[in-house]
């Protein structure tokens, strides 16, 4: 009795098992059987693609920083092209004499009341104390120290600069060199830009008439363009009987000067 019952349930195994091997190779496969499949194949490879990245996590860390150095090597290596391209502008705008020395301002006067940068170049490059920086547009100032790879120049707008200058009337009606010149002096106001004290009181400016250094006093040479007229000071020292001018440096936006011995 036993005996018979070990054979049925054996069989029962045995035809199990063949059904289910049919089923899995046949074309009765059920559908069932055909979703579950598809969905273990698609979910085996999300699980097998999601938890790759993180068998290796070291060298994805290297990679990373490989990746961010390479981006910030590219970064300074764009910004160095940009800097190279405004100083073959500047240059261009310039047309250094032999001699002369294109700096790149590296560093401003923090103060509030003093008015002067620092450049990348100095003795090494042969600048000397007194030499004149110039923008593209007019003067910028003056070198008053030196070291071997930088010099500090003080701008002509800083409260200690003075420089003479000569009017030339913007109307052009004068006839003859007195009329059309006459001799003033130029202070240093800042962010206001300069003021000017007209020497002759027989004469006044007007707005609109050229600024240029007369030559006198060894600073500058005659004939260096410093700024226009831009009307009646209205504040300093010299409101009363001096007049704004507006240089034509753009001291916001200093980044390069011309360095010359003249």
């Amino acid at each position: 009795m036993r005996r018979n019952n070990r054979l049925k349930i054996l069989g029962i195994l045995i035809l199990i098992a063949a059904a289910m091997s049919l089923a899995r190779i046949g074309p009765w496969r059920s559908g069932f059987e055909q979703a579950t499949a598809l969905v273990a194949g698609l979910t085996g490879r999300a699980v097998e693609h999601t938890l790759l990245p993180y068998g290796d996590k070291e060298e994805l860390k290297k990679q990373a920083a490989r990746d961010r150095e390479r981006s910030m090597r590219l970064l300074r290596e764009n910004q160095h092209l940009k800097q190279e391209i405004r100083r073959l502008g500047f240059i261009k705008a310039v047309r250094p004499a032999p001699g002369g020395v294109v700096a790149r301002v590296t560093m401003r006067d923090p103060s509030a009341w003093r008015h002067s940068v620092v450049v990348d170049a100095g003795a090494n490059q042969g600048v000397k104390a007194g030499w004149i920086a110039s923008t593209e547009s007019g003067v910028a100032g003056r070198v008053t120290r030196c070291a071997a790879t930088t010099c500090t120049v003080r701008l002509i707008v800083d409260p200690d600069s003075a420089t003479s200058c000569v009017i030339h009337p913007a109307s052009g009606a004068a006839q003859t060199a007195e009329e059309a010149d006459f001799f003033c002096m130029a202070y240093g106001a800042g962010a206001r830009g300069l003021d000017i004290l007209v020497v002759s009181s027989s004469r006044t400016a007007r707005r609109g008439d050229l600024v240029v250094t007369s030559g006198y006093g060894g600073h500058y040479p005659r004939g260096l363009p410093l700024g226009k007229v831009s009307g009646r000071a209205k504040s300093g020292a010299h409101a009363a009987q001096g007049f704004s001018v507006k240089p034509y440096a753009d001291f916001k936006n200093l980044e390069y000067l011309l360095l010359s011995s003249q």
